[in-house]
């Protein structure tokens, strides 16, 4: 069954969609917090339609955390669709700043369920003692409503899943009342990210189906979670993290790359397993991790930097070079990238062509010192004193230069003094 798409209001600042299926199973969502250069689609749209579910889809269209006058406008249209009523079970549904949307609305909609993952509350500075990971959104808004808890009743059942090792999450939450209709489940390892880690348990649908059918059981999802998570690269990865920050660096290594063998084309996976491996210096296992991860990733260019690394780290630089080669002709290289292959090239004795990638990086990348001083270096090599002394000079009057890079321009002006008279 297809079902009946509508999309019933498109303002500015949000976007409301209706679907019309099954009338008695709803499903109302609220989208988490968008990213900029890409709007989002309806939240959990593909779980309502495969169970072929009725759905309201509130869709932000912008980091606002529903601070706009537009949400009275969506909430009126909501009521006087008639979904909510003619539905025999319906949940309201968020992650994130979704959430905050599910907490202030849920009640006032007349919606008997609801389940948040990772909400926030409130940014208020009185209420929230910690970083606001937040801030460059939240300091920018006029606050409406600026708790989410002013809309939350007793009429509504509340599930929400946090990680209570994650601060922010765990203050936010540990601000919801318990004399309330609230069930907090407590998801460790989850990070910012509960329904990534029930997804990847293969236990994500239950959870909502549970939820809008108002039997989710706290004591059941823990049992599975409990039974599944070794399964799950995020919980893994974090318990690398946990491990790692105890010094225990061989069960980090083991957690990781456990994780990366249950995921192997987890690009979070293989970057903690990875980055363990340079901390640790254990460049033959990086190679082959990154030789591995790219047979899964052609081209990828994490394993690609990894591969140059690992090379550079065996002292293998005609390899090392191949890599950061490739690193350089992708289509937007950094300066980094640029800074790293003229080094390697510089170790290789290829010097004129250190030199020729040393001015086209510093001409792309102007403000980049270390770039200025690698050209300066090249010049020297090269043996154009007289052009390596104009431009030590002018680096010597830069205010903007890194104390690494003035002491790195005395130090070759130093070493090649005596060219210089």
């Amino acid at each position: 069954m297809n079902g009946e798409v509508k999309t019933l209001f498109d303002g500015n600042d949000l976007r409301l969609i209706s679907v019309s299926r099954d009338p008695t199973n709803l499903l109302v969502s609220f989208t988490v917090r968008p990213v900029p250069s890409r709007l989002p689609g309806p939240f959990a749209k593909p779980f309502a339609d495969k169970r072929n579910y009725s759905g309201l889809y509130v869709v932000s269209k912008w980091a606002h955390w529903w601070q706009t006058s537009e949400l009275y406008d969506v909430e009126e249209l909501i009521n006087k669709s008639g979904k909510i009523a003619d539905a025999h079970n319906c949940l309201a549904y968020g992650a994130s700043m979704g959430a905050y949307g599910v907490l202030l609305t849920a009640a006032r909609l007349g919606i008997p369920r609801a389940l948040v993952a990772a909400p926030q509350v409130t940014f208020r500075n009185d209420l929230v003692i910690c970083e606001n990971p937040y801030a460059a959104d939240t300091d920018k808004l006029l606050f409406r409503e600026d708790d989410a808890r002013d809309g939350m009743t007793e009429k509504c059942e509340y599930n929400i899943l946090y990680d209570p090792f994650e601060e922010f999450d765990q203050v936010q939450v540990n601000l919801i009342s318990d004399s309330l209709n609230v069930h907090k489940i407590p998801l460790p390892f989850a990070s910012h990210s509960p329904l990534e880690l029930l997804k990847q348990a293969g236990i994500l649908g239950h959870v909502v189906e549970s939820a809008l059918h108002g039997n989710l059981s706290k004591i059941v999802l823990k049992r599975r979670i409990r039974s599944r998570r070794r399964h799950c690269p995020l919980y893994m990865i974090k318990m690398a993290q946990r491990a790692e920050k105890s010094n225990r660096y061989p069960l980090a290594l083991k957690l990781s790359r456990e994780a990366l063998l249950h995921s192997p084309n987890s690009e979070p996976a293989f970057r903690s397993y990875a980055r363990l491996l340079r901390k640790e210096n254990l460049y033959s296992l990086l190679v082959s991790a990154s030789e591995e991860y790219l047979a899964i990733n052609k081209d990828d260019l994490l394993a690609l930097e990894n591969l140059r690394y690992a090379y550079s780290g065996l002292k293998d630089y005609v390899s090392a070079e191949k890599f950061a080669e490739i690193l350089i002709n992708r289509e937007k290289p950094s300066a980094q990238d640029y800074s790293l292959y003229i080094k390697i090239l510089i170790r290789n004795a290829n010097v004129e062509k250190a030199m020729e990638l040393a001015t086209i990086g510093s001409g792309k990348f102007p403000i980049n010192g270390g770039l200025q001083v690698l050209k300066l270096q090249c010049l020297y090599l090269l043996g154009n004193y007289d052009e390596a002394l104009l431009l030590a000079n002018s680096l010597a009057l830069r205010a903007d230069i890194s104390s690494i890079d003035a002491k790195t321009v005395d130090d070759l002006n130093r070493r090649y003094a005596h060219t210089n008279l």
